[in-house]
């Protein structure tokens, strides 16, 4: 397998670029009819073929048949993916970020849970979907002990790629604990779980988004991943995770919207002149790359921060999804109103890319404003 550990830029610009031709040649031609379609078969099928380029081991220590790749590579190799499918790339970003909270585990542990998982990568690659609690709502899932037993019940949010996965990671509250998060590794075949119905979201819709019915299922003590690491942390590193690779999942999705409208004025004629050369067009335009340009940065310097010594500097995961997915919607909306009623026709996909822009507005829950507000208050 090709390895990409301590990549250089030059490097990983090489490695993105055999991204891009993979998205060419298996997915850019077959993407309208697969979301009129919300082809899962589809989607699982790209999942497979994605083993050629080791994507689904991309964060995995090499030490478990893995690439360990940094989590800014898998950040842009988002933004490449969602240029043309961001209901793909969201089953990429689901499973990066479980992989990320099952890397803060304690080493021993963290070894043999990732050894069980990835030993047959090359032969198969497992699906992780993530199941984080709503933070608006009472917890759904909760987990009670039987004779030392943890059993875990209830039924669960939306979770990604449900109908696909291998294994759930999800984050239980324990019945006599006050709010505490547990965190452990279910297996689709264990006893008691069940899939609910899909639900019929109006983006990303080759990313199946369901339900998990967990009935008294029983979990392996060895998965049980609370008994040496606390939960908070490894949900804390799967939800900024998600945070991140969805900002950047925007940002992919805005660039391919800025290209299409940039290449539909430079051939669009009007009043004897392409459209882009009149003044209102290109300031939409300027306008558009100016917000990619900043949504850009803000992603790629959560993953990878400078040491700025300034107030209010840091960045937050929460705050960068929530600029860089509302700041996407915006340039969709911008390139379909350049491309006036054609912006609308599915053909032309833009409007597939404003319904995923939404959608990615509620990935791992609502735009975060609280974060906004503690940052305006000073209370960060």
């Amino acid at each position: 397998m090709n390895r990409m550990t301590s990549m250089r830029m030059d490097d990983m610009t090489i490695a993105l670029n055999e991204c891009r031709r993979f998205v060419k040649k298996e997915i850019r031609d077959q993407v309208l009819s697969a979301d009129s379609a919300a082809d899962q078969a589809w989607a699982k099928a790209i999942w497979n073929k994605s083993t050629a380029l080791d994507l689904p081991g991309l964060l995995v220590p090499e030490a478990n048949q893995g690439v360990e790749a940094s989590p800014l590579y898998c950040a842009l190799l988002l933004d490449v993916i969602a240029g043309d499918c961001a209901g793909i790339a969201s089953l990429f970003a689901v499973h990066f970020s479980a992989c990320l909270a099952l890397l803060k585990m304690e080493a021993g542990s963290r070894y043999s849970v990732l050894q069980g998982i990835f030993q047959d990568i090359e032969k198969a690659a497992p699906f992780i979907s993530l199941i984080l609690p709503s933070e608006t709502e009472a917890p759904a899932l909760t987990l009670s002990f039987t004779n030392n037993q943890p059993v875990l019940a209830g039924r669960s949010p939306l979770a990604a790629g449900a109908w696909m996965a291998d294994y759930f990671l999800v984050f239980p509250t324990a019945d006599e604990s006050a709010g505490e998060v547990h965190c452990c590794l279910v297996h689709r075949k264990t006893p008691g779980v069940s899939i609910g119905p899909t639900a019929q979201l109006p983006g990303l819709k080759v990313n199946h988004f369901a339900p998990v019915v967990f009935d008294q299922t029983p979990i392996d003590p060895d998965l049980f991943l609370s008994n040496s690491d606390p939960g908070r942390i490894l949900f804390t590193a799967a939800q900024e995770g998600l945070y991140g690779f969805t900002a950047a999942m925007a940002m992919g999705t805005a660039r391919r919207a800025l290209e299409k409208a940039i290449a539909y004025a430079e051939a669009r004629y009007q009043f004897g002149k392409t459209i882009i050369n009149h003044g209102e067009i290109r300031r939409i335009l300027g306008e558009m790359r100016m917000k990619l340009c900043v949504g850009t940065a803000a992603y790629t310097n959560w993953f990878s921060p400078p040491p700025l010594p300034l107030p209010h500097a840091a960045l937050e995961a929460g705050l960068t999804k929530a600029y860089c997915t509302d700041a996407a919607l915006e340039i969709i909306l911008d390139a379909i109103q350049i491309h006036g009623g054609y912006g609308y026709l599915h053909d032309y996909g833009l409007e597939k890319s404003m319904r995923d822009a939404k959608v990615l507005q509620l990935l791992g829950g609502s735009n975060p404003r609280r974060h906004i507000q503690a940052v305006v208050t000073g209370n960060s």
